[in-house]
């Protein structure tokens, strides 16, 4: 069995970071109305990629301790690179961006009123089945 700490920390650790995030990952300035669509769109869909970078980064410390620990803990009668071998198997397959985070991010971009058509740039969001259908 995993030591207790590392049982507990990381699981408190990934939710501290995932109420950070929901606090903070999703502030950017908002498009300024007087740009023509083209710049917005380009302008909303840099700055959603980059928040979105930012927010994995932080989000990807806590996945990468833990799967540091699955190599060292020793757990039973599975080990580390059998446990990366199924996560990988679970994380296969094309993703889009879901809605969530889509909308904060265009919500932020068009609080002065300008569109940032980031709707647009990536597309509609996936339907509920599509995740579970691509593995």
């Amino acid at each position: 069995m995993p030591p207790l700490p590392l049982l507990i920390g990381l699981p408190v650790v990934g939710v501290a970071v995932h109420v950070v995030l929901d606090l903070v990952g999703y502030r950017t300035a908002p498009l300024d109305r007087s740009i023509p669509a083209e710049e917005a769109t380009t302008a909303a869909a840099a700055r959603y990629q980059a928040g979105t970078m930012v927010r994995f980064a932080v989000s990807e410390a806590v996945a990468i301790v833990a799967l540091a620990a699955a190599f060292v803990v020793a757990s039973g009668p599975r080990t580390g690179p059998d446990r990366v071998r199924g996560h990988a198997r679970a994380a296969r397959g094309p993703r889009r961006p879901w809605q969530r985070p889509m909308g904060r991010t265009a919500a932020a971009l068009e609080r002065d009123g300008a569109d940032s058509h980031l709707r647009e740039v990536f597309g509609p969001p996936p339907r509920s089945g599509d995740v579970i259908s691509g593995l």
